[in-house]
């Protein structure tokens, strides 16, 4: 009998130590199990916390590049607006705004008008004139020179059709290898002509060599072409006397 009972504490024993331990494992299993799950859980949301976040990067990097190509397609829209608006001015200042040749015209014509010319008379005169030109004499050329800041003399002077137009010039000094200025003309700088009409009216041209231009006087209009002469500190002129108008 003692035998026996020592046997069946045993095996209690046994069992309990079986089942104690296999509980133990089932908790340390569940309690494995729980900590996993809490860690998916917690893995889960913070994965869908930065999944929401980056969706809304995307959702705000969408608007703002909505903004960015709407406020490009509106800049666009407004240099192709500023492009016509150039193009409209420009055609309406080619059309609207003379050239240098019409300038001139215009302002010698003002110039008539303002110095009393009778607008018809200066009509007359424009429709009169023509590109033939009636000059019975043979142009003459003479020459003079041309008046500098540190020379003032001599020879200074032309006139033709018995003084009815004096020409004069004045230019800059020539210097030397040293920088310093001689009594003669650069003829590389412009040169600034008077042409004096008998009576007192006087015109002047500037421009670098050769200078062209018209004086009428006393009913007649003559026609000078000033070049460098052969001779330093001369110029020549060339005058031509034409019917006028």
């Amino acid at each position: 009998m003692t035998l026996g009972l020592a046997e069946t504490r045993a095996r209690r024993r046994s069992s309990h130590v079986f089942w104690g331990g296999l509980f133990r494992w089932i908790v340390i299993l569940g309690i494995v199990a729980g900590a996993g799950f809490y860690a998916y859980d917690v893995g889960s949301g913070l994965a869908r916390a930065d999944l929401d976040e980056l969706q809304n990067k995307v959702d705000r990097l969408s608007q703002d590049n909505d903004l960015l190509r709407k406020a490009n397609a509106e800049l666009q829209g407004a240099v192709r607006n500023a492009n016509r608006t150039i193009a409209e001015w420009q055609s309406r200042y080619e059309a609207e705004v003379p050239d240098a040749a019409m300038a001139r015209m215009l302002a010698l014509v003002q110039a008539r008008l303002d110095a009393g010319v009778e607008p018809d008379r200066v009509a007359f005169l424009i429709e009169s004139a023509t590109n033939e030109r009636d000059c019975g004499e043979a142009p003459i050329t003479k020459r003079f020179i041309v008046r500098t800041p540190i020379y003032t003399g001599a020879s200074d002077s032309v006139s033709f059709a018995e003084n009815a137009v004096t020409v004069t010039a004045t230019g800059e000094s020539a210097r030397n290898a040293a920088g310093q200025p001689e009594a003669w003309f650069d003829p590389d700088q412009p040169v600034t002509v008077t042409f004096a009409a008998l009576g007192g009216e006087t015109t002047r041209a500037s421009g670098v060599l050769p200078v062209h231009y018209s004086v009428v006087a006393g009913g007649q209009e003559y026609r000078f072409s000033l070049t460098k002469g052969e001779s330093r500190a001369f110029v020549n002129v060339t005058g031509e006397r034409c019917a006028y108008p």
